[in-house]
């Protein structure tokens, strides 16, 4: 069902977050993710969990994407569906990220983005004046998770970052669907 809804807004052309403005900063404050962003080549929306074993082995590879993008253009965010502020800063405090986290508090956005566990990422190409983006990828961080409950001591696919790579030379990859594995959203 989700696959469907998320192909029919590709297809429609509807805005994919329409939801967005159930986003709110840590202090608060409601967040538009999208707006103003065309000077931007690029956003990652990473969905992230603060009790989740696969969000937290990941965190340092995100934030090392988030260091390494965001001179090239490319903006990381985070967003924490289910949780609290309080909650939010107390990870990013325990993992020293740096990347701009939004709370998604009762997972609205979550849910109306088909996103089913975290970590899961999606990436926006913005176009010139052009208002709407487009979807460039959906999925995973890499393939250090095969399953639940399965990870390798190291990812033989880097996918996040190969889109971003290719975004950032001016060549992006074509839409880009993985399967994220992760933890469960809706607590």
């Amino acid at each position: 069902m989700q696959i469907r809804r998320y192909l029919a807004c590709l297809i429609l052309g509807a805005p994919i977050l329409s939801t967005a403005g159930n986003l709110a900063g840590l202090e608060g404050e409601p967040v538009e993710p999208l707006a103003a962003n065309h000077r931007h080549r690029a956003v990652a929306y990473v969905f992230m969990g603060t009790d989740c074993p696969v969000s937290n082995r990941l965190a340092p590879e995100i934030e090392r994407l988030h260091q390494t993008f965001s001179s090239r253009g490319i903006l990381l965010r985070a967003v924490y569906p289910g949780h609290t502020a309080t909650e939010v800063r107390e990870h990013r405090q325990a993992f020293s990220l740096t990347l701009p986290a939004f709370v998604d508090a009762v997972g609205t956005v979550a849910k109306e983005m088909g996103i089913t566990v975290t970590p899961e990422v999606i990436v926006y190409l913005f176009h010139g004046d052009k208002k709407e983006p487009t979807l460039n990828y959906r999925g995973r961080v890499n393939d250090v998770y095969s399953r639940l409950g399965q990870g390798r001591p190291a990812a033989t696919r880097h996918d996040l970052r190969e889109v971003l790579e290719g975004i950032a030379a001016g060549s992006p990859l074509p839409l880009r669907i993985t399967q994220a594995v992760g933890c469960h959203v809706g607590r």
